[in-house]
């Protein structure tokens, strides 16, 4: 028999309104909890709802009840507010039980760490979570033109220049440059870096992400060590799979496409008025298509001015392949990525139990005792946590099927 347990804490986070909130709270039990946590968004959130009448725990142990007509929850009174947006979070969870010695173990995993973003308080409270891109969208980009820099470095010299907004201290990230993106000229005039980085994305398919204090930028979402080497968790369905929304999907089933696409800079033949030679942007792009079960793609180069087919029937993705200098390039560079996609195999999300805790970036097995030839490895693109009366689940997204040697899985195989 296993005991959900859930940890939550809350650090009080000075500011000048109120120099002197430096206290720390415990929660041992939480009514509801949901935090989203996808590289496709650039940042994990979710909120917390906890129950009034209940007593927290301070760092010494002290119990102070919540249900107090002195206690100010999100700052809307006189008095000193309990908790307050901008607060550090920490949740942690897992399950207790007793070895076969009758020893209780009681492992627990980190699944968040951030801020609280917005404070509701009605028969119960709610707080709005997010993990450090709360920081990076009070934070401003400098008004520049950024000239022969790739857009990792970019964002290196903005967030190495930029401080914490509360204490004026250097921020404590670190920025893991996955990939070297040319992109031309850039101009920033005083955006929040959040907008920064929505923007790159709508333009370059730039991906960023947090792990910890590590922003994570470029057009790579995996690192091969966080999958890690086999063996990988194994989820199996009539086991440990409570639910799912999978589908087991062929290639002649599927219809699957990818918009590519580059920008890259090309000389006019003119010059300005001080000798310089002129240069434009050229934007290159490529539909590529796999269909009808063929492992032969089609390509479709659009002319300038000329649309791009809609996706009415499948599946459509966007790559943008910064190394792509000429349509052929592209095209193989697009092959290679979209092929990944084009497997025989399940698709979906499933929902499992707390423990064996996952992450995105992860490589899972799913095992299938009945229909074994449906076994396979995938790579996790999202995870939802999700806690409360009902325990503690995770609902996996898959993102799509993987080959598995003795060394483990390449997650960047088109370079």
């Amino acid at each position: 028999m296993k005991r959900v347990i859930t940890v939550i804490m809350l650090a009080q986070q000075p500011n000048t309104a109120w120099p002197n909130r430096k206290s720390i709270f415990f929660f041992t039990f939480v009514k509801e909890l949901e935090i989203t946590s996808t590289w496709r968004d650039l940042t994990d959130k979710g909120k917390v709802t906890l129950p009034k009448n209940v007593y927290v725990a301070d760092a010494n142990g002290k119990p102070v009840a919540l249900l107090n007509n002195n206690v100010n929850l999100g700052g809307f009174g006189t008095n000193t507010p309990l908790f307050l947006k901008g607060d550090a979070i920490t949740i942690r969870w897992g399950y207790a039980y007793f070895d076969s010695q009758g020893n209780e173990q009681a492992p627990m995993v980190n699944i968040f760490t951030g801020y609280i973003n917005s404070v509701q308080s009605k028969s119960t409270f709610t707080l709005e979570v997010m993990d450090n891109m709360y920081i990076l969208q009070q934070v401003k980009t400098p008004v520049k033109e950024w000239k022969g820099y790739t857009v990792e470095k970019i964002l290196l010299e903005i967030i190495q220049g930029a401080t914490m907004p509360s204490t004026g201290k250097p921020l404590p990230f670190t920025v893991n440059q996955l990939t070297q993106t040319q992109a031309g000229t850039i101009r920033t005039g005083g955006e929040t870096v959040t907008k920064l980085l929505e923007d790159l994305r709508k333009t370059y398919c730039f991906e960023a992400y947090f792990r910890g204090s590590e922003l994570r930028c470029g057009s790579f979402v995996y690192l091969p060590q966080d999958a890690g080497k086999p063996p990988y968790n194994t989820f199996t369905f009539q086991e440990d799979i409570i639910s799912d929304n999978l589908e087991y999907a062929r290639k002649d089933d599927m219809v699957l496409s990818c918009l590519a696409t580059n920008t890259i800079e090309s000389k006019t033949g003119e010059t300005t008025k001080d000798g310089q030679p002129k240069t434009k942007k050229v934007k290159l792009s490529v539909l590529v298509t796999f269909k009808n079960g063929s492992d032969t793609p089609s390509y479709i180069t659009p002319k300038d001015g000329e649309e791009i087919p809609q996706d009415q029937t499948g599946e459509r993705h966007d790559f943008f392949f910064p190394g792509a200098t000429t349509i052929t390039a592209l095209e193989k560079m697009a092959t290679d990525q979209l092929n990944k996609f084009y497997y025989i195999g399940f698709r979906g999300k499933f929902t499992t139990f707390g423990m064996p805790y996952i992450k995105h970036g992860d490589a899972i097995n799913l095992a299938d005792n009945i229909l074994p030839e449906r076994n396979g490895t995938y790579m996790v693109r999202g995870v939802k946590y999700t806690a409360g009366t009902g325990g503690l689940r995770q609902e996996i997204e898959l993102d799509y099927k993987v080959k598995v040697n003795s060394e483990g899985i390449n997650v960047n195989a088109q370079t």
